[in-house]
């Protein structure tokens, strides 16, 4: 009973521990589908994405999942860049890098989560114009993506690293990068990659001043992100295309698709996009001479700008308004917009020069870290030897203890050798008294063997006598048996002959009985003396078969007493009826 319930008690709890187990993972499966509704926020709303990161996080650390963990901290760091939090970022993105180099070996896929931290942080490096550190994580993402054979992870890394030979003067590295990604992206259809990269190759040509291949590439880019329902991308693509006509003075058509880019960003909500196509909007139409609507296009340009804390387009804004404000010899505005643009210059060298400052601290800092992995790997190396050394020491002091007992061993073995020596002298002056004795016990035992095989001969004959007597005497029972039975019958039939009528029955009831209760021992003892003969020809007494033909005889003998039983009766019933007669 105690046992019985101690087995439903750990059942019961291995229930509950399977559903806390199946519960927990559930709420983590919940919240990776809201880290994936948080990705497509991160340019639209990038604090609410934030806010869902965080909390991804919570659950993931409490949930004690690796791939989980690290793809919290991956969200983070986005969420972060989108803000244009760079520090914090890179302190996610390097703390979540941490975590995985510390691990031993890692499955496929916290590899690939492995590269694209590396891409955003190598990211960040060449927005602080760290540019040896972004190639170096640059060539790390992509070493990897080579191993998993992540063709999409390689086109992603030619495209970036193009970006940042073109931000370094190699044009010549970069043309070939942005060629290689969309290579690799139309091997895979991937039309995402594939616009990038376009879009990417027609930035080179209008920097070389090539429009015509400019505007082409920018067009097939602009197509792919139609097909894939990329809004932001295709405003984005609207928004080069009239830059490269303004570069050409053609701002008619620059205006035309700045509209275009305008209406997009409108839609998707995408602040930046617009302000920006506010902004250019109206320094195309100051250019052209619509003064009114330059002035209201950059008054819109402005407002955006300053709510969003865009500082930089808020500058450009500045300045495009204090121009306008000269041409309309509003020159008390153009002084207003002059200084404001003055005091966000010195904002954004202020910004600048803190970038700098967070530049040289991340350098610091990421050498420190090295050197500290560094004297980390030296004092296990130093810890490594020391160990080295001491086991080295244990060992020769083990092998003098086992010296000197093997030395006492030698000892001993020496004195059991003589004191050996000496007792097998003893017993081979023993064992030559043994032997003969040993002999004529041997002796002894092969006679009384002898003897034994003579009785065991003696025996068999006897049991083979006694077998043959049996069958004889099977033979003559046998044969007495039919007899009696064909006498008896004989004389019920010439009982019968006269009154056959009257006794059918009864002759009825004795060929029965002969048919049936006498032909089934008689068919017993027949295959009872043939397995009898089959024993004497191998020379074995069998007693049980014996019996079985003595139970066999006895059944006949009581067979053979009811014919003869029935008969008496017939010829008592006859004698009373001729007594009745007479």
């Amino acid at each position: 009973m105690d046992n019985a319930l101690v087995r439903n008690f750990c059942l019961i709890i291995c229930f509950i521990s399977l559903a806390i187990t199946a519960s927990a993972q559930t709420d983590l499966t919940i919240w990776q589908k809201q880290a994936a509704e948080a990705r497509k926020l991160l340019y639209s709303q990038p604090r609410e994405a934030l806010k869902t990161a965080q909390q991804y996080l919570q659950i993931a650390t409490a949930e004690r999942n690796e791939w989980a963990y690290t793809d919290a901290h991956y969200l983070m760091g986005q969420c972060y860049l989108s803000l244009g939090e760079y520090s914090q970022a890179f302190q996610l993105l390097q703390k979540g890098l941490n975590y995985l180099d510390a691990k031993n070996t890692l499955p496929d896929s916290l590899l690939t989560l492995k590269a694209d931290m590396l891409q955003a942080v190598g990211s960040i490096y060449r927005m602080w114009g760290m540019w040896p550190e972004a190639m170096e994580a640059y060539a790390a993402s992509i070493a990897i993506d080579r191993a998993l054979q992540n063709k999409y992870g390689i086109a992603r890394t030619l495209n970036n690293m193009g970006v940042l030979f073109e931000k370094m003067g190699d044009t010549l590295q970069s043309i070939t990068h942005y060629r290689q990604a969309l290579a690799q992206a139309e091997q895979i259809d991937n039309k995402q990659l594939q616009a990038a990269a376009l879009g990417n190759i027609a930035i080179y040509y209008k920097n070389q001043k090539n429009y015509t291949l400019a505007i082409k590439n920018q067009l097939k880019s602009l197509a792919l992100k139609k097909q894939i329902n990329d809004l932001r991308g295709v405003a984005n693509s609207l928004g080069n295309i009239g830059i490269i006509y303004a570069d050409q003075k053609a701002f008619k058509e620059a205006i035309h698709y700045l509209h275009q880019t305008r209406a997009i960003a409108e839609r998707v909500g995408d602040v930046s996009i617009l302000a920006t196509s506010w902004g250019n909007l109206g320094a195309y139409h100051m250019e052209i001479g619509n003064i009114d609507s330059s002035d209201y296009y950059l008054q819109k340009a402005f407002a955006m700008a300053t709510e969003n804390n865009l500082t930089s387009l808020t500058k450009s804004i500045t300045d495009d308004l204090c121009n306008l404000y000269v041409k309309k010899q509003d020159f008390k505005q153009a002084l207003r917009y002059k200084m404001m643009s003055d005091s966000l210059n010195q904002l954004l060298f202020n910004s600048e020069k803190q970038r700098l400052t967070e530049q040289a601290k991340s350098r610091y800092d990421l050498q420190q870290q090295q050197a500290e992995i560094e004297r980390l790997q030296w004092n296990a190396r130093l810890q490594a030897m020391d160990n080295e050394r001491q086991a080295k020491i244990i060992r020769l002091l083990g092998q003098e203890a086992q010296l000197k007992e093997m030395v006492a061993e030698k000892k001993q073995l020496e004195l059991s050798l003589l004191s050996s020596q000496k007792k097998l002298l003893e017993k081979e002056q023993e064992s030559t008294t043994q032997q003969l004795k040993k002999q004529a016990a041997e002796l002894e035992l092969q006679k009384i063997k002898n003897a034994e095989n003579q009785l065991k001969i003696s025996l068999q004959t006897q049991q083979i006598a006694y077998n043959r007597l049996l069958i004889i005497a099977g033979i003559f029972i046998f044969l007495f048996a039919g007899t009696a039975v064909y006498l008896v019958i004989r004389r019920i039939r010439q009982r019968l002959h006269n009154n056959q009528r009257r006794h059918m029955q009864t002759i009825d009831e004795i060929a029965h009985i002969n048919s049936h209760q006498m032909r089934a021992p008689i068919a017993t003892l027949l295959g009872l003396m043939n397995l009898i003969k089959m024993d004497m020809n191998q020379g074995i007494y069998n007693p049980y078969l014996i019996d079985l033909l003595d139970k066999t005889v006895q059944k006949m003998d009581e067979t053979v007493r009811q014919v003869s039983d029935r008969t008496n009766q017939i010829s008592e019933e006859e004698k009373k009826q001729n007594h009745l007669k007479l």
